[in-house]
């Protein structure tokens, strides 16, 4: 029995399912379409708890099943909190996730330079790529924000605030490294050929 609550070879185990669980739900996101992984996350806890069960306190965990076997009342009263909260926090995640849409949609615009505003297929472009998502198409990760909640939570608080505090600092200086990088490079001519 290796993974005796309590011992540090347990500590270890938890730590590295919550560093799996954050990874699934807010760091590891499938850059195509921007989905949390539920699947790698509902995976993560289920193998937790067969561990500690076959290598590890096996009297804890049948202790907390039958607790929830035994306490049916109370069970459902914990999983509305629970669910409900999980809520409250999906839509927090939905509304940063728009919020971040927009912001990537400026930025595009802002980078077009005065003749492609021009160009017909410009604007086309423009029209065709206003964000607009569904919810129904982000099942998925709303389902996974509801349910994970409080390891979307934590990878929140360590991963975005940390993100934007670099953004602004790279914001703010940005120009000063173009400024090197013109300056540097203002005596190079193009070869005639």
């Amino acid at each position: 029995m290796i993974f005796i609550i309590g011992n540090l070879w347990f500590w270890i185990l938890i730590s590295l399912a919550l560093f799996l669980e954050i990874g699934f739900i807010e760091l590891w996101i499938n850059k195509k379409d921007e989905e949390p992984n539920g699947q790698g996350a509902t995976i993560v806890i289920i193998g937790t708890f067969l561990i500690l069960f076959f290598f590890g306190s096996k009297k804890e965990v049948k202790d907390f099943v039958f607790y929830i076997i035994n306490n049916p009342l109370k069970d459902v009263f914990y999983f509305f909190v629970y669910t409900f909260i999980g809520v409250i926090w999906s839509f927090f995640k939905w509304f940063q996730y728009i919020i971040k849409l927009k912001r990537e949609y400026q930025e595009r615009i802002s980078s077009f330079t005065e003749d492609s505003v021009k160009n017909s297929s410009w604007q086309q472009s423009v029209l065709r790529d206003i964000p607009n998502p569904k919810a129904t198409s982000k099942k998925s990760a709303i389902f996974t924000w509801i349910f994970y909640w409080p390891f979307s939570v934590i990878g929140y608080i360590l991963n975005d605030p940390i993100k934007k505090f670099f953004n602004f600092i790279f914001n703010n200086i940005k120009g000063l490294y173009q400024r090197i990088t013109d300056k540097v490079l203002a005596d190079i001519s193009t070869p005639k050929i």
